[in-house]
């Protein structure tokens, strides 16, 4: 082999070991900046669903509105409200029909509320949100009183 030819295989070769040793890491390092700036850095994000009672009880009343079902929330909402009533009436009737009408008769006996039957009713009977808020709100009304 003639000494030019290895010269020449040398600087060759010398040539591609700097590129190796060039290239190697750069493209790793442009590879890691456009990785870095395309995802950018780690962000905490906020939960989907806000925390506290109040929030809870907007999520819950977000999914009945809808999924459209207050029609269904009378019932159960009255039973509730005329358990509390009974309680603090010190009721202890086990028949919600005998519990209701003792309700009845303790709070027309102390001049409060003379249809509280009927206001019960309305709000089994209630199927849109106006008529459900009015027909509450009239039981709340009532149960307020006896708070105080």
């Amino acid at each position: 082999m003639r000494p030019e030819a290895v010269i020449a295989l040398l600087t060759v070769h010398r040539t591609l070991f700097a590129a190796r040793l060039l290239l190697g890491p750069i493209p790793a390092l442009v590879i890691a900046w456009r990785a870095f700036r395309r995802f950018g850095p780690p962000v905490a994000e906020a939960p989907a669903l806000a925390m506290g009672k109040r929030q809870l009880a907007r999520n819950g009343a977000a999914l009945v509105e809808r999924a459209r079902r207050l029609h269904l929330l009378g019932p159960p909402y009255a039973a509730l409200v005329t358990a509390r009533v009974a309680e603090a009436l010190a009721i202890r009737e086990a028949d919600p029909q005998a519990r209701e009408a003792a309700i009845a008769r303790v709070l027309a006996a102390r001049g409060l509320a003379d249809d509280y039957a009927e206001r019960t009713e309305a709000l089994r009977r209630a199927r849109h949100s106006a008529e459900l808020l009015r027909a509450a709100s009239a039981l709340r009304t009532i149960e307020r009183t006896l708070d105080r």
